[in-house]
């Protein structure tokens, strides 16, 4: 590789599985754009970036004892790899700060890579939060941190000690302006869903978990205009549909519900935000979300609730609609809203992809990365 540039790779075996690949991806073609030598080590192959024969990384729908040291065996062979071709700096994603991702950073600190870790979630909504050791990651091995936005800055800066403050660096998610342009017409999408043509369609999507709020919405949807019906997208993540089936046979909801619940395709998703008139995010806490802007960057009209994370993006009634967290009568109201003024959500839908290409534009992104390398 040639040392006049930096050399920079993303070791990410999530991948597909999350929608990281197009984070991924996009952030590695605007730094090679910039002159960087670039590799990606994951769990799919991509046309754009040169990696390898074969994905570096299984796709795993669960997680055994025999899995994770077949993962660890994976890492091995990708910091190997990096090693062979001359990287420099290596991005991580971190969302959980478990045991897996402390033996990893520190194997590639003592390798002597550089670190640039970004943090989605400071505290794990999925396994038990440890924040010793996210404290030990983020302070003993981490050249550089990077957030998506001022909550999770300062969030984190709770935890850290003064000197770590300067490592960290806020750097916006970016959009999905380029996948958006896959949107089907409506009709077509429905046709192939098998979803009605004159109903209302409202969107649920992402993975679930108890923080994503699914329950407010199923409590919600007795309220909401009854020509409208709704989609749930999203596998389940260490977690049962149970609690979701009281609520809907007590609402009496269930003719209305259509289930997905399994690892939705990039194909898929392109159908689910064609076919959709609103998506709702009835979160309960969360750091930054990538389906906001993946919504936004469909002009699909988004619903959101008003934790300060979703406000750093959401202006009230000018490129979303915000809803009090936790309040399935609020929510309903702000549905219904929406659902019944065609010029608001067109209005809406327009103002989100300007928002998008101006404030989550991957150059500008890649630029400040581009700043970390020193």
């Amino acid at each position: 590789m040639n040392k006049s540039s930096p050399s920079v790779a993303i070791i990410d075996p999530v991948g597909t599985k999350a929608g990281l690949d197009h984070y991924n991806q996009s952030l590695l073609m605007e730094l090679k754009a910039m002159g960087c030598e670039v590799a990606l080590y994951s769990n799919f192959l991509s046309d754009k970036i040169q990696s390898s024969s074969e994905p570096f990384f299984k796709f795993r729908k669960k997680q055994t004892i025999f899995s994770l040291y077949k993962l660890m065996q994976e890492y091995r062979r990708s910091i190997a790899a990096c090693k062979n071709s001359g990287i420099q700096f290596i991005i991580l994603h971190g969302f959980h700060f478990n045991f897996l991702d402390a033996w990893l950073v520190r194997k590639i600190s003592e390798s002597g890579f550089k670190i640039i870790l970004i943090v989605h979630d400071v505290e794990s909504f999925v396994f038990s939060p440890n924040k010793s050791r996210l404290k030990r990651i983020c302070e003993k091995y981490v050249h550089k941190l990077v957030v998506h936005n001022e909550y999770t800055r300062t969030e984190l800066l709770s935890l850290l000690d003064v000197k770590t403050h300067s490592q960290i660096q806020i750097i916006p998610h970016g959009n999905f302006l380029s996948l958006a342009t896959e949107k089907l017409q409506k009709a077509e999408a429905r046709e192939i869903l098998g979803l009605e043509q004159e109903k209302k369609i409202v969107l649920f999507f992402g993975l679930i978990k108890p923080s994503k709020g699914l329950d407010v919405l199923l409590r919600a949807v007795p309220q909401i205009d009854p020509n409208t019906e709704f989609v749930i997208a999203g596998r389940l993540r260490k977690h049962s549909f149970n609690v979701y089936n009281e609520i809907i046979r007590k609402e009496y909801i269930h003719g209305r519900i259509h289930y997905y619940l399994h690892h939705i395709s990039n194909e898929q998703r392109n159908l689910f935000f064609s076919a959709a008139d609103v998506i709702v995010l009835p979160y309960k806490k969360i750091y930054q979300s990538g389906v906001l802007l993946m919504a936004m960057s469909y002009g699909l009209p988004a619903v959101v609730s008003n934790l300060p994370a979703m406000k750093e993006v959401v202006q009230h009634n000018e490129n979303g609609l915000l809803f009090q967290s936790d309040d399935a009568d609020d929510l309903s109201s702000q549905v219904n809203r929406i659902l019944r003024d065609d010029q608001l959500r067109i209005r809406i839908g327009q103002k989100e992809m300007e928002y998008c290409g101006k404030h989550h534009d991957w150059k500008v992104i890649a630029t400040a990365f581009y700043s970390l390398f020193s």
